[in-house]
């Protein structure tokens, strides 16, 4: 406990900590501007292939509506600003030296590891937490509740009172789909020792899977299953009326497997790596 809550202070000791908090805040507050300012244009655009065979009233512009616009708009940026930190934990020490001074003391190397992972942990969550509070909180403050209008294959509007259970639980997976790419980060920031290396080697490995996971390639296809990068669009899954869970429950076992993997093979390599520096 007393390592975890080192790593921990590591962690939001240093300022690369904030710059996603303060990214997120930036981005959520223009975008709740935009949509304040712009809310006629933002809805003829959600609405741009409907309105011959539709009539929308009422208000459609809210806070539900602005906080699943925020959550379509930072996933994809997410994932950048959690390799920014978790990608230095393990290689940021390797170059500071500071591990040769701590495996002196008796304290494992199992210790250090798992430390580690669940400081990273703890910073994903907090991460994604200020995302969620921050974009409903605005929202509606703001810009009032009201039904929820969704547009993708289909077009669906939720009550404004069956709507909260669903963003928690959206949130839910998101948050796993985070502590994947997290763990995939620790993992390469114990395989290399310059955090740079780490950092860039870890974006390259995100944004390749999900290229892939995009492509419609029958040999792609074939591996698509096993990507990670593929199951992290399942929190979209909430916003819909036939709510697949049994899909859902597959692709939460799979973003868990590849936790475990990552961790697994970061203990490994940690503990027989000859630390030098």
């Amino acid at each position: 406990m007393k390592i975890l809550l080192i790593e921990i202070y590591k962690v939001f000791i240093r300022r690369r900590s904030y710059i996603g908090f303060g990214a997120i805040l930036f981005i959520v507050i223009l975008l709740l501007l935009a949509v304040n300012y712009e809310a006629k244009t933002v809805l003829d655009f959600l609405t741009s292939n409907l309105k011959e065979s539709f009539s929308f009233q009422g208000n459609l512009i809210n806070g539900n509506l602005y906080a699943h616009i925020v959550m379509r708009s930072l996933w994809v940026h997410i994932p950048l600003l959690v390799i920014l930190v978790t990608g230095d934990l393990v290689s940021g020490e390797y170059q500071s030296g500071t591990f040769r001074m701590l495996l002196i003391r008796p304290v494992s190397r199992f210790s250090i590891i798992s430390s580690k992972f669940i400081a990273g942990w703890i910073y994903v969550f907090l991460l994604v937490l200020f995302m969620a509070v921050l974009s409903l909180g605005l929202g509606y403050i703001f810009l009032g509740s009201g039904d929820l209008l969704v547009t993708n294959n289909t077009i669906n509007i939720f009550n404004s009172d069956d709507v909260l259970w669903r963003f928690g639980l959206a949130y839910s997976f998101g948050l796993l789909s985070m502590l994947t790419v997290a763990s995939l980060s620790i993992l390469l920031s114990t395989l290399f020792d310059n955090s740079v290396t780490a950092i860039l080697t870890s974006l390259a490995v995100v944004i390749v899977l999900t290229f892939l996971s995009t492509f419609n390639i029958p040999f792609i296809n074939a591996i698509k299953p096993f990507l990670f990068t593929t199951q992290m669009s399942g929190w979209d899954s909430f916003f819909s009326f036939d709510i697949d869970y049994n899909k859902i429950i597959l692709q939460s076992v799979i973003l868990i497997l590849h936790i475990l993997v990552f961790y697994l093979l970061s203990l490994y390599i940690f503990i027989r790596k000859d630390i030098l520096t």
